[in-house]
């Protein structure tokens, strides 16, 4: 790979490091006392967005982490009682995440009030910019 490509790729990195920050500092706002870890953060919006039922082998799969740890994470959920479990529809051998209901009100809250708050840091940017940046990033998170 060229020189140039890495220094790009690298700027970019810098650029996803700010937007980490950005978004971890909005972490407790919809759970109030209960702080959560990243993993447990990025579970709940999977879960809220995905388009099919999700199981715990599909979600160590987007996470990048390994079954067991996927178990402790789905307990501390859990136990918070921001998800249930449930039987998947397709095969009652496999359990199945979804968000509580009172979670689900809570995560969509939530990403109204930071889209809200974020706002200003799109405003040099038109819609179709918008979109092209969300599409470019969509497509850098498949590839491994």
């Amino acid at each position: 790979m060229d020189t140039q490509r890495l220094e790009r790729i690298g700027q970019a990195l810098e650029a996803f490091v700010v937007w980490a920050r950005v978004l971890d500092s909005h972490r407790t706002f919809p759970f109030g006392e209960i702080r959560l870890t990243r993993a447990q953060w990025e579970t709940l919006f999977f879960i809220a967005h995905a388009e099919s039922p999700v199981r715990p082998s599909g979600l160590a799969d987007v996470l990048g982490v390994t079954r067991g740890a996927v178990t402790q994470l789905v307990a501390g959920l859990l136990g918070a009682g921001l998800i249930d479990q449930g039987t998947d529809p397709r095969d009652a051998r496999r359990r199945v995440l979804m968000l509580s209901g009172d979670t689900r009100v809570r995560v969509d809250g939530f990403e109204r009030e930071l889209a809200t708050r974020l706002a200003p840091r799109f405003a040099g940017l038109d819609d179709q910019e918008l979109a092209r940046l969300t599409e470019l990033l969509r497509r850098t998170k498949g590839a491994r």
